[in-house]
């Protein structure tokens, strides 16, 4: 069965937060330009350690939205976002690689802060990993994270990821450079 297939089958994925809360994990559709919208300006408002570093507009996040849903029907990604209460909180997603990449999926999480540290990144990463190992062609998952994000480490070591290399200077963040760290999670026999 292939990914897509997977998540058409499973419409939304139910996970429980640390606290009790329940946390729905579904495909990203159209109507939720709003929430994402909030949702990536408000890690950006914050100074999260993301790639992005301005608040997007409301046509912005329209088309990145229309390209995301393009790409998940197309299988070229896997995305989920996380809802309590109707409110986008994170999301996950894993970007497939093409041509000789193709057996590889970049993995990227990101939870708003005041959900923070109540498990549910760790367990939306274990759930879209669940729906990778669906996909006949991933054979890999990795990822890159900042050297100074020690916490996110500590959650991708556990859930098996493995440092494999070290990218200096790749980030200008808070004033200075910093180094990303890339760690890789094989979900297939390889070789």
């Amino acid at each position: 069965m292939s990914v897509q297939n997977a998540i058409l089958q499973v419409h939304e994925m139910i996970i429980k937060a640390k606290d009790g809360r329940k946390v729905v994990l579904r495909k990203p559709k159209m109507s939720d330009v709003k929430g994402l919208l909030n949702f990536i300006n408000s890690l950006v408002r914050e100074d999260a350690p993301i790639l992005c570093n301005r608040r997007m507009t409301f046509k912005e996040e329209r088309k990145w939205l229309k390209g995301v849903i393009e790409d998940i029907n197309k299988k070229r990604k896997i995305y989920l976002v996380a809802e309590i209460d109707g409110k986008i909180i994170g999301a996950v997603e894993i970007r497939k690689g093409r041509f000789r990449e193709k057996h590889t999926g970049e993995l990227g999480v990101s939870v708003i802060r005041e959900y923070r540290n109540l498990g549910i990144g760790k367990e939306m990463i274990r759930a879209i990993i669940k729906l990778a190992k669906k996909d006949r062609d991933l054979k890999l998952l990795y990822l890159t994270v900042y050297a100074n994000n020690k916490v996110a480490q500590h959650v991708y070591e556990k859930i098996g990821f493995k440092r494999v290399a070290v990218l200096k200077n790749r980030i200008f963040y808070k004033g200075k450079y910093i180094n990303q760290i890339v760690m890789e999670l094989p979900l297939k026999k390889m070789g």
